[in-house]
Parts: structure tokens; sequence; C-alpha cells
């Protein structure tokens, strides 16, 4: 089961304790929550971005490639994931795939 990270503490614990694993386009954070059998994502994009439907289309890019990835990966963990700058523009398809190198070296995946 997924849900949200919606509150800034949530946020915040997890850019402070978890484990960052740097992209070209987008950064994921990634800890576990020690008392939760479901699997939590956040996914935030900045100003940088540009404006609203730009900042929008990002986020929509990255939800729909976790939503393919989910029945793989593992629960009892918050994943965040921060688009950068130059997600602008960029193909779905080119993100999927930065995603799940970056959601491997997290060890957010089922071994295959």
């Amino acid at each position: 089961m997924v849900t949200s990270l919606t509150e800034n503490y949530e946020f915040q614990r997890v850019y402070k304790k978890g484990v960052s694993y740097p992209g070209r386009y987008a950064v994921v954070y990634y800890r576990n929550n020690h008392h939760s059998d479901s699997l939590r994502l956040g996914i935030t994009a900045t100003k940088k971005i540009g404006k609203a439907c730009k900042r929008n289309r990002a986020r929509r890019l990255i939800y729909e490639n976790m939503r393919l990835f989910l029945p793989q990966m593992k629960t009892g963990y918050d994943i965040v994931v921060v688009a950068r700058a130059s997600i602008v523009g960029v193909n779905f398809f080119t993100l999927g795939s930065e995603l799940k190198r970056l959601l491997h070296k997290a060890g957010a995946f089922y071994d295959e």
C-alpha cells in the first residue's frame, strides 16, 4: 500500500536521516520508516524548475514512473523524490530509467 508524505516534518525527517542518491533529473531520498508496513512517497518540485505548469508536469512524470515501479518495491520505507531544473523537457522513458537506476542504488526493489 502506498501513502503520501504530506507534512513538512515528514519530509524533513527523510532529508535529515535518510540517504540521498543524486541523478541528472532528480534526487531520491530513501529512509526506513521503522513503524509502517506501507511505502510512503513524497514528490517535490521547486520554483527553480519554472512556473506551476512545468512543476506540475515534472511531478506527474515522476509519480507515473513511480506508480509503474510499485509492484517491485519494498514496503516500510519513506521515499522523497526532488525534481531538478534539468527535468524540464525530459522524455518519460529517460526519466523512468534514471529513477529506476537511483532506486536500485538505494535498494528499494526486491531482489530480481
